[in-house]
């Protein structure tokens, strides 16, 4: 991938995937001194560094001040990943409660979006209720007659017998 598209002796490079980490180490620190800034794997700016950091990033230490902006960061996107991963199981344990008509089901599912809204104030999960709908919807279709059928029939290819 990297060699294919040239990126081979930069920063991110396909030599800097296979050295051993004090080399890496080493080519993050010219890269800091080069630029004055920290800059993550994809290449966007984390934050501006010192000589301090300079210094010691090449002998394997993580400058303080990257550590806590990295560590903030990753705990932002696990709790984007978690609710991500939350939202579309509470959807479809609502949408096969409304399907087989469990009132119980659907209310132990508000109460869960309560509880995790409640416990995750800054990323709230919010349900879409047309989505419900249409996820209920694809569940009384038949496979026989439904979308399957279908989309199977829109995208199959085309058979002439002759």
């Amino acid at each position: 991938g990297k060699r294919v598209d040239g990126n081979i002796a930069r920063r991110t490079g396909a030599v800097a995937t296979v050295t051993p980490g004090a080399a890496r180490n080493a080519i993050q620190a010219a890269n800091m001194d080069n630029t004055g800034m920290y800059r993550d794997a994809t290449g966007k700016k984390v934050l501006v560094v010192d000589g301090y950091n300079i210094v010691s990033k090449p002998i394997g230490f993580q400058p303080h001040d990257v550590a806590q902006v990295q560590d903030a960061t990753r705990a932002v996107q696990n709790m984007i990943a978690q609710n991500q991963l939350r939202k579309p199981e509470i959807s479809a344990k609502w949408a096969q409660g409304v399907f087989e008509k469990e009132a119980e089901k659907v209310q132990y599912e508000c109460y869960a979006i309560k509880c995790w809204n409640e416990s995750n104030p800054v990323e709230p999960i919010h349900i879409n209720f047309a989505n419900i709908l249409q996820r209920v919807r694809a569940m009384r279709e038949d496979r026989e007659h439904g979308w399957q059928r279908l989309h199977l029939r829109k995208y199959a290819p085309q058979c002439d017998a002759g």
